[in-house]
Formats: structure tokens, C-alpha cells, sequence
């Protein structure tokens, strides 16, 4: 873990924490677009929520060596797609997921974002749940880059 970049120690130590605000940013949504929850009492979640999530993406962009592992990784991802198939290839299927709970977590909030924003158009919790689900994504991404070699840049077409 000392070896490994510092976005990837960082989502390593808040798992859990990013896991209970995700899971709880896609309770407030539901809620919010059932009216059990007020407009304004989502938008500031919504606003705190978007914070930490624009802090760990800030922590990932300025990391040189967890963008040189997220390029392994992809490298990795495309050789084994290649030999599963072109399904795989199409869609990912099969390939390694990172986090099974941070993934069921961003699988809720995107529905809840999706119901939110293009079915019933409720802005405060379509805003939330996103935020949540970039909070999640962002752990998830820097989770799947632990152990890669972060030594070199492997181009996106090789």
C-alpha cells in the first residue's frame, strides 16, 4: 500500500466512508423525489456532497503515478477483453469490477439519477444523487488502481 499512489491510499483509508455517504446521497435522492425530504435540504447535501467529491477527484487529477496505473490497468483490461471476445470487448463483460459494494452503490445512484433527472425532472435529487455517484466513481477508479505499475504511461491504442 506504501508503494501505491496517493489517490489509491487516499480511497483505500475512506472505502467505508464514501460507501455511507454514496448509499445515503441515494436515500436523500429517493426520498427527496417522494417530497418526504425538502428542496433545500437537498440542495446544501447535494452541495456538501459535490465538495468531497471534487476533492478526491482533485486529489486524482494532480497524481502522475495514479495516471500512469489507471493506463496500466487500462492496458491490462484490454488484452484480457481481446481474449474473452468481442462482447467483452463491446461491454466489459467479464472483466475485473474493483469494489463490489462501491459498485451496487453506484448502480443505485445512477438509477436514482436517471428516475431523477429524465423521468420525473427533479433537479435537487437528480444533483445529489450524481454528486454521490462521481464521489463513488472517483473511489472506485483510484480503488481498481492499486498494484498497478505506476512507472511508466502505456499509450490508450497499443
Amino acid at each position: 500500500m506504501g508503494n501505491d499512489p496517493f489517490a489509491s491510499r487516499l480511497a483505500e483509508r475512506l472505502r467505508w466512508p464514501v460507501a455511507l455517504i454514496g448509499g445515503m446521497s441515494a436515500i436523500g435522492a429517493a426520498a427527496n423525489l417522494l417530497n418526504w425530504a425538502p428542496d433545500r435540504m437537498t440542495t446544501y447535501t447535494a452541495a456538501a456532497v459535490g465538495f468531497a467529491a471534487a476533492s478526491m477527484f482533485l486529489c486524482a487529477v494532480f497524481d502522475m503515478r495514479l495516471h500512469r496505473a489507471v493506463s496500466a490497468l487500462n492496458a491490462e483490461r484490454r488484452a484480457e477483453a481481446r481474449r474473452r471476445g468481442w462482447f467483452s470487448r463491446l461491454t466489459g463483460a467479464g472483466l475485473p469490477v474493483g469494489d463490489r459494494v462501491l459498485r451496487w452503490v453506484s448502480a443505485a445512484l445512477l438509477a436514482v439519477a436517471l428516475v431523477a433527472g429524465n423521468v420525473s425532472r427533479h433537479a435537487p435529487a437528480a444533483t445529489l444523487s450524481f454528486a454521490g455517484f462521481f464521489l463513488v466513481v472517483v473511489a472506485q477508479i483510484a480503488l481498481m488502481a492499486r498494484g498497478c505499475p505506476a512507472d511508466r504511461f502505456v499509450p490508450p491504442f497499443s
